[in-house]
């Protein structure tokens, strides 16, 4: 069966697929949504998974059973930014601070 055209109230014409098409969309969406609800899933049992080892691994810190002390610590640029931004927020204080006076 041939896609029809309909005039639509604003004169553009539309198209509408036929059953077949319709079928095969849907087919495609289904198939689509199942291999997302299954990577959601997967991806979920992942981060399970992690948080469940981190927190082993910090009761295990805290209880001794794993010595960190050693172990080098690179720093982050988050740290490096907001170490930046604690600076100029001193430098604002500072600087009100004389302009207020004694």
């Amino acid at each position: 069966m041939p896609a029809h055209k309909l005039n639509a109230v604003s004169g553009v014409g539309r198209r509408v697929a036929s059953l077949g098409e319709a079928g095969g969309h849907l087919d495609s969406y289904v198939t689509s949504s199942h291999q997302l609800a299954g990577a959601i899933i997967r991806a979920r049992c992942q981060i399970d998974l992690v948080s469940e080892y981190r927190t082993r691994l910090i009761a295990d810190v805290l209880s001794g059973k794993v010595d960190v002390r050693d172990i080098p610590v690179e720093p982050l640029e988050e740290r490096e930014e907001l170490e930046k931004i604690a600076g100029h927020a001193e430098a604002e204080e500072e600087e009100m601070g004389q302009r207020r006076g004694p």
